[in-house]
């Protein structure tokens, strides 16, 4: 039982990128859900963040093994998140 219980799996305190900004800059974020799918040799990485700060000079970094493409990233309707939740949410 001790085994089982030290070897569960615990959330991550984590965020997979950072934001950037302007020196004088306030930037915040107090919650990211990261959700990641994969079938054969490809990786799908989908990012929710609540920002909240200054959108003037602002950049959100996320390290990836290859270039991006415009068309290979979108913006997804804040439900998809929600319904994650509602799939993943123990029984």
């Amino acid at each position: 039982m001790t085994l089982a219980l030290a070897a569960a799996p615990a959330p991550a305190l984590a965020f997979c990128g950072f934001f950037v900004s302007g020196a004088d800059s306030g930037l915040y974020n107090d919650a990211s859900q990261v959700v990641l799918m994969r079938k054969g040799t490809r990786t799908v990485m989908s990012m929710s963040n609540n920002y909240k700060g200054p959108t003037e000079d602002f950049a959100m970094v996320v390290p990836v093994p290859v270039v991006l493409q415009e068309k290979q990233v979108k913006t997804l309707p804040a439900d998809v998140f929600s319904r994650v939740d509602q799939l993943s949410a123990p029984r």
